[in-house]
Formats: C-alpha cells, structure tokens, sequence
C-alpha cells in the first residue's frame, strides 16, 4: 500500500467536499459505550457520562484527578485506572470501564472544553481555498511519483 498516496488522495477530497478528517481532534469522542456489554450497564454508563459532562461544562472537573474524585465523592470504588480508561466497582457483575477523550489520563478541560461545550470556529474562506489548492498539488505530486516509479518497475522488454 502507498500510504502518502492515500493520505494525500483523503485529504484532497475531504477538503474538496467539506468533510472532516476522521483523525480530526475535534472528532474525538468524549465518552464510548461498548457493543458487547449487558443493556443495563450501557444504562449505567450513558447515566453517569450524561452526569459528567454535565459537571464538566459547569466548570466543576477541570482534569483527570479531580474525575478521580467527583466520582469517588458520589460514592464509585475506583478499581483501576489506566492511560485510556477508567474502571469502577459494579456489584458482583464486572467492573465498568469507562472510555473515552473525558477519561483519558491527559484529560485537561482546555484540550477537550471545544469538543465538549461543541464550540466551532469557522475557517477563514481564503486559506481554505489556499489549503485545498495545496492538498491537490500533494496529490498529483503523489500520483506523478508513483507512476514514474510504475513505469521504472513495469517496464517492457523486447
């Protein structure tokens, strides 16, 4: 695979057609509920990630420690905890393990407050113009490239 071919042609045609870049900071999302968990822990957790988000936007979590301590000041055992995730106690059934940009160690109310309170700023029109002229020029340089290697590799022998 030619990856700088890919990400060239992706990035053209995000830009072309005004889509986001899925790898886009601002796309992460702030809590993840899993597929394969019981009904009523999914309940749990979308209670508990609607609680805290709400805490968040009041200004009242500014960082990972303090999560830490919201949730143990509402009565959750913290279980475990790791760069991506957070787990607390859940009775006899398994732990639930919280995911997410809001959970992560490296959790600071600046880095997620735009995805969180969804604030957008919108793009100047000229450097979007100059940046979409720019992401086509990376793709022909690309294509250019790979043919002029094609046509080394393949070529004919009489």
């Amino acid at each position: 695979m030619d990856r700088p071919l890919c990400e060239a042609f992706q990035h053209a045609i995000n830009l072309h057609y005004g889509l986001t870049a899925p790898d886009d900071p601002q796309k992460r999302q702030t809590h993840k509920v899993g597929n394969n968990i019981p009904e009523n822990t999914k309940t749990i957790i979308r209670a508990l990630n609607g609680l805290i988000e709400d805490t968040i936007q009041k200004g009242m979590i500014h960082h990972r420690t303090e999560m830490l301590q919201f949730l143990e000041e509402h009565g959750f055992e913290i279980t475990g905890t790791t760069f991506t995730t957070i787990s607390i106690k859940n009775g006899i059934e398994p732990n639930i393990r919280l995911r997410g940009a809001i959970y992560e160690q490296d959790f600071r109310l600046n880095q997620t407050s735009r995805t969180i309170r969804k604030t957008k700023t919108a793009r100047d029109r000229e450097s979007h113009r100059r940046e979409i002229e720019h992401s086509w020029e990376r793709l022909y340089q690309q294509v250019g490239r790979k043919l002029q290697e094609n046509r080394r590799r393949f070529t004919k022998t009489i």
